[in-house]
């Protein structure tokens, strides 16, 4: 016999980051709901795998991914209360050095010139989901894990299969990342421009401790990237994204450590000093794939679902949090309007209200590591002329550090 859930008002499938951080913006609207005289929202979560509210221990010091939080991202952290839980698992980026291998073309960001203690944190991504299935725990959200979601029949009211039993909601918000069965059962796809890239992801530790810097060095087979993390077991550490042209990854995979090492040496100069060790390394296809739709009535797509982007510059995630930022904002209002969480009208405000952003950000994704990669004789020109002019004029560095941040298109009310 199938067992029949309560029905809910928000069904969100993916209890990851995006997933998770949506059933608490949604959460933190409970007193002002009550105030407008509407019933708080019914949330559930449903997550495939097992939730923990700790961090899992991991076999190095040097293993686990890791994820850059922007200006944008640490604001609506702030405004939900989380963001004093999650500082001291993060390594805060003080400086972004940003240079082209073999031209003379470099420029710094720095944060004093925007009046920030920051540019960015970067955070190891089980302590900050740790901390976020922490909070979940004294909300309303009733979380069910682990649990798939089968089968997905819209209507009125939207109807989940789930492998122990039935869910109805108003509302499911799709985060469960780029391949969700249960979007294309609905006829929701992707298109996707594949560019024949392989990065390579690796946690590093170094002779020198990082000071703070965010290197973005553009090499002849694609940007390299370290991230600083915070200290661990007396270890100088940093978080790698090294682009590869499809096929020659799997080399730098297989070379022993002190070769990965001397390699990254060789790339950065006297930037960094000695890199010491290397942690586990993992290679993944790099591509833009945006859904074919992002709201329809009593469904969103949300997160990497909705769009997978370049990981240069880190944009990615920081995109979907002001997706989420937005969302909720616009759900609220919904409902204090008296209307249900899956009109349609509601999502098609959220919609059009970040579509200048996505758009801004997925082009930005996408053609800066295009621009580096032309080997037209104008277009190195262009790169050295722009890194120039950035590094002479503090206006510029200062626009260009307001859109990394997400600081200029900002989504908080």
């Amino acid at each position: 016999m199938t067992a029949v859930s309560e029905p809910c008002d928000i069904a969100i499938v993916g209890g990851g980051l995006v997933g998770s951080l949506l059933a608490l913006a949604l959460a933190e609207q409970h007193q002002t709901l009550l105030e407008g005289g509407c019933p708080p929202w019914r949330i559930t979560l449903l997550e495939r795998h097992a939730m923990a509210a700790q961090p899992l221990p991991g076999d190095s010091v040097l293993a686990g991914r890791s994820t850059a939080l922007s200006e944008s991202t640490r604001q609506l952290l702030l405004k939900l209360g989380l963001w004093s839980h999650i500082e001291p698992h993060c390594a805060p980026i003080s400086t972004i050095h940003v240079s082209e291998r073999g031209s003379w073309g470099v420029t710094r960001l720095e944060a004093s010139e925007s009046g920030l203690a920051a540019l960015g944190y970067v955070v190891e991504n089980q302590p900050l989901l740790a901390e976020l299935h922490r909070a979940l725990a004294s909300t309303a959200v009733t979380v069910r894990a682990p649990v798939a979601v089968v089968g997905l029949s819209a209507g009125r009211q939207q109807q989940l299969q789930l492998s122990d039993g039935a869910l109805t909601s108003a509302l499911v918000v799709s985060a469960e990342g780029s391949d969700s069965q249960l979007l294309a059962a609905q006829g929701i796809h992707w298109q996707r421009s594949d560019y024949q890239q392989q990065a390579i992801i690796a946690n590093l530790s170094l002779a020198q401790p990082h000071q703070g810097v965010a290197y973005e060095r553009f090499a002849e087979g694609g940007p390299v990237a370290l991230l600083p993390l915070p200290d661990s077991a007396g270890l100088h550490r940093m978080a790698l994204v090294w682009t590869h042209p499809e096929g020659q990854q799997q080399y730098w995979l297989d070379a022993s450590d002190s070769e990965f090492c001397q390699r990254l040496e060789q790339l950065f100069g006297e930037r960094i000093g000695a890199v010491t060790a290397v942690g586990e390394r993992r290679a993944f296809a790099l591509g833009l794939q945006r859904s074919s739709e992002q709201v329809r009535r009593g469904l969103v797509v949300l997160g990497n679902a909705a769009h997978t982007l370049h990981p240069v510059a880190g944009q990615g995630f920081n995109l979907s949090v002001r997706d989420v930022a937005a969302l909720a904002d616009e759900l609220l209002a919904a409902r204090l309007d008296g209307a249900e969480a899956g009109d349609l009208a509601a999502l098609e405000r959220y919609r059009q209200r970040q579509q200048c952003d996505q758009q801004q950000t997925i082009a930005f994704s996408h053609w800066l590591p295009k621009l580096f990669a032309s080997r037209w004789p104008g277009a190195a020109l262009l790169r050295r002329s722009g890194l120039a002019a950035m590094e002479g004029l503090t206006p510029l560095r200062q626009r260009f550090a307001a859109f990394g941040m997400g600081s200029d298109r900002g989504v908080l009310r």
